[in-house]
């Protein structure tokens, strides 16, 4: 029996793929918890629908990152931070900081993957900052003073 799996099922498949399954597999144990619907023609024509949902979805959002991506190239982000009088921050700026900064001042989202930092910024001064998604990379100035 044809089935679309609703959920994971081990030594099965995965969830959204249509299996062949035993009649007997299928009605006594997949169909009655719910684990997948029958293989029936309008079934199977929904889950195809979904699919190409999930990939225009997909597809959108890679586009968007991409456009925001060269949005960002070569702007400067400014952050402000207590230091000491050899310019060593007195609080250590992270990732999260640095995002919520570039949503601030440029009013765009972007993925927490997309910003690659070695590690905490610890200094006063510029910082060059790369930010790389979806085969996308651009360089942003991140300004502490």
């Amino acid at each position: 029996m044809k089935v679309i799996l609703l959920a994971d099922v081990k030594k099965v498949g995965r969830k959204g793929e249509v299996k062949e399954v035993a009649n007997g597999y299928a009605q006594s144990v997949l169909l009655p918890r719910k684990l997948a619907l029958p293989g029936t023609p309008e079934n199977l024509k929904k889950v195809e629908k979904q699919v190409a949902l999930k990939e225009d979805k997909k597809a959108f959002n890679h586009a968007l990152l991409v456009k925001t991506l060269k949005d960002l190239f070569g702007k400067t982000i400014i952050i402000a931070a207590k230091a000491n009088e050899n310019g060593t921050l007195f609080e250590a700026i992270h990732e999260k900081q640095i995002l919520e900064a570039i949503r601030k001042e440029c009013g765009v989202e972007i993925p927490d993957s997309v910003l690659k930092l070695q590690g905490p910024i610890k200094k006063n001064g510029e910082h060059i900052l790369q930010l790389e998604g979806e085969g996308e990379r651009v360089t942003v100035t991140l300004s502490v003073s």
